[in-house]
């Protein structure tokens, strides 16, 4: 967090240096402000990188990610063109590095940790099954009961995900099926 905090004022100090020390021309105002952003974009998408625990992955294609951030831009010089008429825009375009953080978390989400009540698939090999458990799975598939289906997972891997939830699940329920068994059979010796 502190490198974080470092880094935006490096960013925003440059934007306002460079603003200072410019010729006046038309390309002025753009230039401190969009070359302070992207610094600070560069500084969070290589942190995001370098220092993340889980795999970064872009949230989107790659045409779309570059659109985004055209899209992102140019909201940005639109805030540079209208601080004639809002003047508060005028002191904003120095915190516009604070947007940096949403456009890296909306463009660089897509690599995200699988859900934890989600069993883990064995790779390699299709597991060993019946044909009636093969034959259930894909009923399952037809019926559109896909709960293992996840982006980047082959069939295999949705199989062998679905297979050992579903061996669990008869697990659990044959010890209660004996119990309810258990007693019809000693009530009717009884008797």
């Amino acid at each position: 967090m502190f490198l974080k905090i470092i880094a935006y004022a490096l960013g925003s100090g440059l934007g306002y240096l460079l603003a200072a020390f410019l010729p006046e021309t038309p390309a002025t105002p753009y230039i401190p402000l969009l070359l302070s952003y992207h610094i600070f974009l560069l500084f969070l998408i290589v942190k995001a990188r370098l220092l993340s625990e889980q795999k970064v992955g872009l949230s989107m294609s790659l045409p779309m990610v570059f659109i985004s951030h055209c899209a992102c831009v140019a909201g940005l010089v639109g805030m540079v063109v209208c601080r004639h008429e809002v003047p508060v825009f005028r002191l904003l375009q120095y915190a516009v590095p604070a947007l940096a953080p949403f456009e890296v978390k909306w463009l660089f989400e897509g690599a995200k940790t699988p859900r934890a009540s989600e069993p883990e698939p064995e790779s390699g090999r299709m597991p060993e099954c019946s044909n009636d458990e093969y034959t259930e799975f894909l009923n399952c598939m037809r019926r559109g009961e896909r709960k293992f289906q996840t982006a980047g997972r082959t069939v295999q891997e949705e199989y062998a995900a679905w297979l050992k939830d579903h061996r669990n699940k008869l697990a659990r329920t044959k010890p209660a099926e004996e119990k309810v068994q258990a007693p019809a059979g000693s009530a009717a010796s009884a008797g």
